[in-house]
């Protein structure tokens, strides 16, 4: 079961790479109009887990991540969504401020990601992946507000919002905090929304131009959760 891994997607399918316990390399496949579930034989550069993910319209991104406990990894690979290819690219190598793991990535842009936040320690680093330089670098005035890692995080194309996290090496300490970041300025700013739950660690997230939904979570003394949160952005 693919636990920790990174995600990313095209409008026909999406892949899931590495994952831990093991961090290994394999890449897995969904199809969305069968709803079936394969490897393929591409994997990526370094096995890892607790990695991010991010797209384009054309390719996805694996970004960051731990090769083993405590070792973290820069590590940027492409996945071409026409043909299931898998390249790194070393231009995109995380800056050393977001060379964590349980980091957070999110399409930003038709042009660019962002990738934020990880542990450990917990960071409010923030940096930017244009895609048509395949180029990755920190962008200081688009640091989140609250340190964190294990968090989660949407864009409406115009803003990108962090959602929850934890602010401690393994996500025990909690955070509600919502912080924006404005595309157009590179800068962030907290939010008067918080997360309505303390089930805001290794939840999950989607979006639309509209709204923002965080599905799941975890709380340390309470266990997994099968809530849906929802913001309008």
């Amino acid at each position: 079961n693919p636990r920790k891994s990174a995600g990313v997607g095209g409008f026909t399918h999406g892949y899931t790479g590495g994952k831990h316990p093991g961090y290994p390399a394999a890449i897995n496949k969904l199809v969305y109009a069968t709803d079936a579930g394969s490897n393929i034989p591409s994997t990526l550069s370094a096995g890892r887990g607790y990695a991010a993910g991010c797209n384009s319209e054309t390719n996805g991104y694996f970004v960051g991540g731990a090769g083993s406990f405590n070792s973290y990894r820069s590590i940027v690979d492409r996945i071409a969504f026409a043909t299931d290819t898998v390249t790194r690219i070393p231009s995109a190598d995380l800056p050393s401020a977001n060379t964590k793991q349980s980091l957070m990535a999110t399409t930003a842009s038709p042009g660019a990601a962002y990738i934020g936040g990880g542990v450990s320690p917990a960071t409010t680093a923030v940096s930017k992946l244009t895609f048509s330089t395949e180029a990755s670098a920190q962008v200081p005035g688009s640091a989140m507000i609250t340190a964190r890692g294990y968090a989660t995080c949407t864009s409406n194309g115009t803003n990108t919002y962090w959602y929850g996290g934890g602010t401690n090496n393994n996500g025990s300490v909690q955070t509600t905090d919502i912080d924006k970041t404005v595309f157009a300025s590179d800068t962030t700013s907290n939010i008067p929304a918080n997360m309505p739950t303390s089930y805001n660690v290794r939840a999950a997230a989607t979006g639309n131009t509209t709204f923002g939904i965080i599905a799941g979570g975890y709380n340390y003394s309470a266990g997994g959760m099968a809530e849906m949160d929802y913001i309008t952005i």
